[in-house]
């Protein structure tokens, strides 16, 4: 996520100010769930999920979300950004973003 954006998102959903980005994460909207586990080999692809957002794999880097979602399903799956807000984290998905984005434009 981008500075900016973070800054962004505790001005107009009004994060406290101490709001940190904890990563990229991988969601299945259908079942609410994050990747928490994944592991490939030459016996195939072990993918691992949970309902706490706090359990997920965090990815520095979006290219490195995109190509777990490329690998899993990319119609099924979205990537989320984790934000530490205190005493709970907060999951920012591409709509969500979307209307962040207009907000500022």
């Amino acid at each position: 996520m981008k500075a900016w954006e973070l800054k962004k998102a505790i001005k107009i959903w009004g994060f406290p100010s101490n709001t940190k980005f904890e990563g990229y994460v991988v969601h299945l909207p259908e079942t609410d769930e994050f990747l928490a586990k994944h592991n490939s080999d030459s016996d195939g692809d072990l993918w691992g999920w949970t309902p706490i957002p706090d359990y997920a794999i965090k990815y520095k880097k979006l290219k490195d979300a995109q190509s777990v979602i490329d690998a899993y399903d990319k119609t099924k799956a979205v990537i989320g950004r984790l934000l530490d807000v205190g005493p709970q984290h907060i999951v920012v998905l591409p709509e969500q973003m979307e209307e962040l984005r207009a907000e500022i434009h």
